[in-house]
């Protein structure tokens, strides 16, 4: 039998995945997405000091929120253009809002799935 305590306890904890700091969010979900599943569970563990069980059940529902949904329900087309100074530029037309450019171009590479989803995202909320 759960006690009062106990069910206060886990009340407090889901809402504190509900309010996953963005950057912490992204990076689990590009590790998801590069097969790194592991990988996340331990980064969330690390930030967050929780329980191995609580960062598992954290990680996937990240990932049933993600991949569960029709969060991308069309073709997208991301265009990925070089800079002068040897940098990249990445835009979308079909995403507004989407436009990511640095010297580095692993910065742009890294950070367009991220910001791709948080756009998305952002989008989906009424």
């Amino acid at each position: 039998m759960i006690d009062q305590a106990t069910m206060k306890n886990n009340e407090g904890n889901n809402e504190g995945n509900n309010k996953m700091d963005q950057n912490l969010k992204s990076e689990m979900i590009m590790l998801g997405l590069e097969g790194r599943n592991i990988d996340a569970i331990r980064l969330y563990r690390d930030r967050t000091k929780c329980s191995l069980k609580e960062a598992k059940k954290t990680f996937e529902g990240l990932v049933k929120a993600y991949w569960g949904t029709k969060l991308v329900n069309r073709k997208i087309t991301i265009t990925i253009e070089p800079r002068e100074d040897g940098g990249l530029c990445a835009y979308s037309d079909d995403v507004s809002g989407l436009i990511l450019s640095h010297k580095n171009q692993l910065v742009v590479l890294y950070d367009i799935i991220p910001a791709l989803l948080t756009l998305l995202e952002h989008k989906k909320k009424p």
